[in-house]
């Protein structure tokens, strides 16, 4: 975020605001995303931007593994 913020602040800012959905759709749906073929991680689209959160939950928290550029491929070539 902070490369992002210094290119473009409001841009930061945006994008920020759209994670800060992401995290409240999460805590009130944490099984809103994708499941992934290994049954464990899951993947959901920040809305109106490339990234998407890859995360993991269960009773207690979500955990989010990494945040993902959707140009990227997924998953992740070793």
């Amino acid at each position: 975020m902070r490369f992002i913020a210094q290119e473009n602040p409001n841009a930061a800012r945006a994008l920020s605001r759209r994670f800060d959905e992401v995290l409240r759709v999460l805590g009130r749906f944490p099984e809103a995303g994708t499941i992934q073929p290994n049954g464990i991680e899951r993947i959901l689209q920040a809305k109106g931007t490339p990234y998407r959160l890859i995360y993991r939950s269960d009773v207690a928290e979500v955990v989010i593994l990494r945040i993902w550029h959707g140009a990227r491929s997924w998953p992740p070539v070793s």
